[in-house]
């Protein structure tokens, strides 16, 4: 009894060996990302608002508060922080540290990048009505351990391209 479960068990294990893995996180990351991408062609545009906010342990010195971005035509024109002082409204964001998170597509690299990776951790969430991340949370392998990152993508508005 125990050599014919035995063989049993053999023999699904080479027929699953032949088989596409149901738990390959990589290539299911990589058809989400597709998806995504194909929904935000179809139903995104080159200008847009959103709010970016960054956790990480990657900007000593740097305020991580939420930034406000404008795109234009595809470009970044303007990343504020949402809620700078009253006497002065407009505080520029660090483009070293918010300039890879500052457009739809850029967010898309960050992603395609991690999967290329093969990043250790990598959860992302994206909008059902538009395809862009919402939340992608990510930690590269070889990364030291506080390389996390955490981005979410909130208030997210088109505009008339000008």
């Amino acid at each position: 009894m125990k050599i014919r479960k035995l063989a049993v068990a053999l023999l699904l294990a080479v027929a699953a060996a032949g088989c596409d893995n149901p738990f390959d996180n990589d290539q299911f990351q990589r058809e989400e990302l597709a998806r995504a991408r194909a929904l935000w062609a179809r139903e995104g545009g080159p200008s847009y608002t959103f709010t970016v906010e960054l956790q990480c342990y990657c900007a000593a010195g740097t305020s991580l508060a939420p930034v406000l971005v404008t795109v234009k035509n595809g470009q970044p024109v303007s990343r504020i922080y949402e809620k700078a002082n009253a006497a002065d409204p407009s505080v520029a964001a660090s483009a070293e540290v918010f300039g890879p998170y500052d457009t739809v597509d850029e967010l898309f690299e960050v992603i395609e990048d991690a999967i290329d990776r093969d990043a250790n951790v990598l959860q992302v969430g994206y909008d059902d009505a538009k395809g862009f991340p919402e939340i992608i949370n990510v930690a590269v392998k070889g990364g030291a351990s506080n390389d996390q990152r955490i981005v979410f993508i909130s208030d997210f508005a088109l505009t008339p391209a000008s």
